[in-house]
């Protein structure tokens, strides 16, 4: 029976291999193997929000893309033991975010048809993250269903089984491997074009 380090291992092989069809084999196997460690995590930062866990779980499988691509075998640390401390960190997070609120206008500046600073802002905002958007991937044949993705999760908030059934995913994983693989080329892409939004050492943009 493989082990997580030795999947990692296939999988670092694979990708330099540019063996695209048994990277996702593999991750597919790291992610069964990986199972009952994040389910609990899940439970336990979704306790007081069921409707949330689907997200936290398409979320644990993003992380462990990172934690794959982040992982040294060479320091022999148990892979589970650092995917843990990531996906726990990474809830901690989402939980920090959803517990401070989105930024909102007061409602007396809302009034139907007028333009408001804050609001001109986030216009020209979304107008530039859906101008780099339009540029990704322009050699991935499977580009518009990626972005389309990206877009619904993270401009429209819907949520990765939402997404799955609109635009007829396989499965949640296929859906977060796609938001992923967006996300990585995004975040190359618009500090280049737009580094008023950036200072040195920190990011002023979240997405």
């Amino acid at each position: 029976m493989s082990t997580p380090e030795s999947l990692v291992q296939r999988i670092h092989e694979a990708e330099a291999a540019g063996q695209a069809q048994l990277v996702r084999e593999f991750k597919d196997q790291l992610w069964d193997s990986c199972k009952d460690l994040v389910g609990p995590l899940v439970c336990r930062y979704t306790s007081y929000r069921r409707d949330l866990r689907g997200d936290y779980a398409s979320e644990a499988y993003l992380v462990m893309e990172e934690a794959v691509a982040r992982f040294d075998l060479n320091r022999r640390v148990p892979f589970r033991g650092f995917l843990s401390l990531c996906v726990s960190n990474r809830f901690k997070d989402l939980v920090g975010r959803r517990s401070a609120g989105p930024l909102e206008e007061p409602d007396d500046l809302q009034a139907e048809g007028e333009e408001t600073p804050l609001a001109l802002a986030r216009q020209e905002m979304r107008q530039k993250v859906r101008d780099v958007l339009s540029a990704l991937l322009p050699k991935d044949k499977g580009r518009a269903r990626k972005i389309a993705a990206f877009e619904l999760r993270h401009l429209h908030g819907y949520s990765i089984e939402e997404i799955q059934a609109d635009l007829g995913a396989e499965s949640p994983a296929t859906v977060s491997q796609w938001i992923h693989r967006v996300l990585v080329a995004f975040r190359a892409e618009f500090p280049r074009r737009h580094p008023e939004y950036f200072r040195e050492g920190e990011t002023v943009l979240e997405v």
